[in-house]
């Protein structure tokens, strides 16, 4: 059986250290740039949504103004409305008085000249008279008439300004409830992209304070080994010094006691003495290794914005859990590979002088005091990624809501572009 060697344990226990650590080192550093890359993404939101809240503020404020001026437009429409209404009444009143007054005074000269005998001077009179009047029932009748003509189109005008005055109040109010809607989903999602960042700023400072950990302690646990290797140096050293001068001394004694014997013995003294100098050198080797309110093209590029952020927040949600789950194992094995060491370093004081006993204890104590110091920064990642991945859904929440209504607004566009599509088509069907 092979002779324990402290240079060999303290190499294999720097390889079974390193074995733990790189992975987690590795995890760690990546776990970083991820987290970093979703800090940078929200930044990049909040600065667009930022800037398009602004925009649709102001444009609802527009809006706002477009909508008052229509609905006085359509307002002072339907005044004027009223006052032609009432000035058609009031004329038509007049030329129906005059009409029939006329026609009253042609009753009695009528009945005057029936009484009169035809052929005299004052019939003919009558009979002139009773022409002029007859004439002037037919203008009256006819001015009547056209009067009632233009205040009838004069009406139609007016209900058609009045109509396409309240249709575009009506186009301009949807097109504010749509700006509104968009400003309050679009400040909504402002808000939970600034929280989810929060959470993100937090993880990645618990992330760094674990990565900072994890190395500095695998640094001070190989720092202490190799102390602990040069002192396993030093004693070899010694004792291969102690060993050859034991060594020597034996070689003095049997050349002397041997003088005058046989060749055979002589042999068997070189031989001897070439074993001893074999021991020494292997003492010696000392091993360090190791339009509408809007147009279909816009309706429809909304809808994709929308569907990649949303796309975007639920694989980042996904991989913010996988790079969280790996810190069991990570943590797991790291505390694993320390409890050992301790075992480890235990069982190596049994083993070594009591020059190397002191160092052996001090990587025991080490490896202690790491394992306490492991378990509360892992904690802190695991609950400030909890943190995060609460801010996800609600992310995801508000962007869900955001497609849905992106979607139903595409479908409203595609309806109004269909149905004026229609009544193009009917137009210019009606021209040909």
């Amino acid at each position: 059986m092979e002779a324990w060697d402290a240079s060999d344990w303290l190499a294999s226990e720097a390889k079974l250290d390193a074995a733990a650590v790189e992975p987690a080192q590795c995890w760690c550093k990546e776990f970083g740039k991820f987290v970093d890359a979703r800090i940078s993404a929200a930044n990049n939101e909040i600065e667009g949504l930022g800037s398009s809240t602004q925009v649709q503020h102001y444009e609802n404020q527009q809006l706002q103004v477009t909508v008052a001026q229509h609905e006085e437009e359509a307002n002072g429409h339907a005044s004027s409305l009223d006052q032609a209404d009432s000035l058609a009444d009031r004329e038509t009143g007049a030329r129906k008085g005059e009409v029939e007054q006329l026609e009253q005074q042609l009753q009695q000269i009528q009945n005057l000249k029936a009484g009169m005998q035809s052929g005299t001077g004052a019939w003919t009179t009558i009979d002139h008279l009773e022409d002029t009047l007859k004439d002037h029932i037919k203008d009256a009748k006819a001015s009547k008439d056209t009067s009632t003509s233009n205040f009838a189109e004069l009406r139609i005008a007016k209900e058609r300004m009045l109509r396409l005055s309240r249709e575009a109040a009506a186009a301009h109010k949807q097109r504010l409830a749509a700006g509104l809607a968009t400003l309050e989903r679009a400040r909504a999602e402002l808000t939970a992209y600034s929280a989810r960042r929060e959470a993100d700023i937090a993880l990645s400072l618990a992330v760094q304070d674990l990565c900072s950990l994890v190395e500095s302690s695998a640094a001070e646990r190989q720092q202490k080994r190799q102390t602990a290797m040069i002192l396993s140096s030093e004693v070899k050293v010694e004792q291969a010094q102690h060993d050859a001068m034991q060594a020597a001394s034996s070689i003095m004694l049997l050349s002397n006691a041997q003088v005058g014997r046989s060749a055979l013995g002589t042999a068997y003294i070189g031989n001897n003495a070439s074993s001893t100098i074999k021991r020494l050198v292997i003492a010696l080797q000392i091993d360090f290794s190791k339009n509408c309110p809007m147009t279909l093209e816009h309706a429809e590029d909304s809808k994709r914005l929308a569907t990649q952020a949303l796309d975007g927040a639920k694989q980042s949600a996904v991989d913010l859990m996988a790079f969280a789950g790996k810190g069991g194992s990570m943590q797991s094995a790291l505390e694993l590979m320390l409890h050992d060491a301790m075992t480890s370093s235990l069982n190596a004081e049994t083993k070594v002088g009591r020059d190397l006993k002191s160092s052996f204890s001090e990587l025991y104590e080490q490896a202690k005091s790491h394992l306490q110091a492991l378990a509360p920064p892992f904690e802190v990642v695991g609950s400030k990624s909890k943190a995060s991945s609460l801010a996800d859904q609600a992310l995801t929440t508000q962007l869900l809501a955001s497609r849905a209504a992106a979607s139903q607004v595409l479908v409203d566009a595609e309806r109004c572009h269909d149905g004026n599509t229609f009544v193009q088509r009917r137009a210019t069907k009606m021209l040909r």
